[in-house]
């Protein structure tokens, strides 16, 4: 197994979730292009290279390796997986392909507000899709006694990155996250 630390995972404004591994073109990309620029790369991490990417999965499909981060730019190799390099809209959805076997994740100390972790369309208002509340720490650098939530699947089943969320009550807070790769 391999671990993939995103370290501190931040949420820029309370109320919109991080949809894990997920995010959208923030501008076109013609079909020769070998990079790609993302609105938020706040759900990926430098760890998880390379990783698969799936660009406009609802419709356009083509599958791509991340071979490189650099801010909200990503170093790619085009049509893999039996896809085609086509052109794609700013806009388009971009998700990782990035199955993992469990998760590690803590509350950041010092936090003011609760961080929610749960399903990728959580909504913190009605408590639709959270799994997880983690209460504020005040002390310490990870809080890693009852708001620390761990597992590992074993029913040889990978979960899929992208079907996660998380979201905080104050803009600027998050959690630590890491995760293990099979």
């Amino acid at each position: 197994m391999r671990a993939v630390s995103f370290g501190k995972l931040v949420v820029q404004n309370a109320g919109t979730p991080v949809k894990m591994g997920q995010s959208t073109l923030s501008a076109s990309m013609a079909a020769t292009d070998e990079t790609l620029s993302v609105t938020s790369a706040t759900p990926f991490c430098t760890d998880m290279i390379p990783f698969k990417m799936g660009i406009d999965p609802t419709g356009n499909l083509e599958t791509v390796m991340v071979k490189g981060i650099s801010g909200t730019t990503f170093t790619i190799q085009r049509g893999i997986d039996g896809t085609v390099p086509v052109a794609h809209g700013s806009g388009a959805v971009v998700v990782a392909k990035f199955p993992f076997a469990g998760w590690d994740i803590g509350v950041v100390a010092a936090q003011t507000g609760k961080t929610y972790w749960g399903t990728k369309n959580i909504n913190v208002s009605t408590r639709a899709g959270v799994i997880k509340e983690f209460w504020p720490n005040t002390s310490g650098t990870v809080q890693v006694t009852a708001d620390q939530l761990q597992f590992l699947t074993n029913d040889g089943n990978p979960l899929s990155l992208s079907d996660y969320g998380m979201d905080v009550a104050v803009s600027g807070e998050g959690m630590h996250v890491t995760l293990w790769q099979r």
